[in-house]
């Protein structure tokens, strides 16, 4: 600790010591942000580590990593279900496009997309729901009709880029049949889909949404769904998990409520359709 203190007044020192010089100011603070953004990130993991194995007693921590756009649409607003169920479990979300190894024990359980997972190893899943895209857009862009399109941004997202055939918009048009007159290369590119959904919520463009994680946007008005086909779908959402981590009570209630979730979705899109 007195180690840490002597860095950090050496530190003060010499940033105190260029106040007087923008230029130089701006030069140190370019050499000490990057050092120092890094050893505070791994000094909040190694604190978060600590906690962990500080848990309560009779609490079991069960992580579950998923898609940042299921997290955030489909799994969070649910949390709260779960935790009354099962005050007994700390469930930690852990939200990323990129797929973890199971075997890793950085998660417990997963929840991935697209094709069928191979199941080799130990691993075992279970269908949750289907996709199905479709433009969305705010109610105030009054999009009406296939030629409103052109005349408002088109909002890409690049998080299925790892899949064998990404769901976009020139796939969208070839199905509507105006792939010849809309521009689909044009428009807003983000690199997830949180960022590209909040900009459709903005009223900043059109997006080709997955349907069932903005059903509740849907209903409550939010956004709005302008064209009731084509709708696409290709992939699905899957719950994989080892099997010896579903013999663990506190793994399995997840699991249990992953597909206890995944009826009500099911229910509730057939209503939809």
């Amino acid at each position: 600790m007195v180690q840490v203190g002597n860095v950090l007044a050496g530190a003060v020192t010499e940033i105190a010591a260029c106040a007087e010089d923008d230029e130089a100011l701006v030069h140190a603070g370019e050499q000490l942000y990057p050092v120092l953004n890094t050893g505070f990130d791994a000094f909040a993991q190694a604190i978060d580590a600590i906690r962990g194995t500080q848990a309560q007693p009779g609490r079991q921590r069960v992580t579950l990593t998923a898609p940042m756009g299921l997290a955030a649409r489909w799994l969070v607003p649910r949390l709260g279900e779960f935790a009354t169920q099962h005050p007994e479990v700390d469930l930690r979300i852990h939200a990323s496009d990129t797929v973890v190894d199971l075997h890793g024990g950085s998660a417990d359980l997963a929840v991935r997309y697209g094709d069928t997972p191979v199941t080799g190893g130990g691993l075992i899943t279970e269908h949750l729901f289907g996709d199905a895209y479709a433009p969305v857009c705010h109610p105030g862009l009054n999009v009406r009709s296939h030629d409103d399109l052109t005349r408002v941004p088109l909002i890409h997202s690049e998080w299925q880029r790892t899949l064998p055939q990404a769901i976009g918009w020139p796939m969208w048009a070839r199905a509507a049949g105006i792939e010849h007159t809309l521009k689909t290369d044009t428009g807003i590119v983000l690199s997830d889909d949180g960022h590209a959904m909040s900009a459709a919520m903005a009223g900043q463009g059109v997006i080709l949404a997955n349907l069932p994680l903005v059903r509740d946007a849907l209903e409550a008005g939010t956004l709005v769904q302008p064209f009731a086909a084509p709708v696409i779908q290709r992939y699905a959402f899957w719950a994989v998990a080892p099997s010896a981590r579903l013999e663990d009570a506190a793994v399995r209630a997840v699991w249990d409520w992953l597909c206890a979730c995944r009826e009500n979705t099911a229910r509730v899109h057939r209503s939809a359709q």
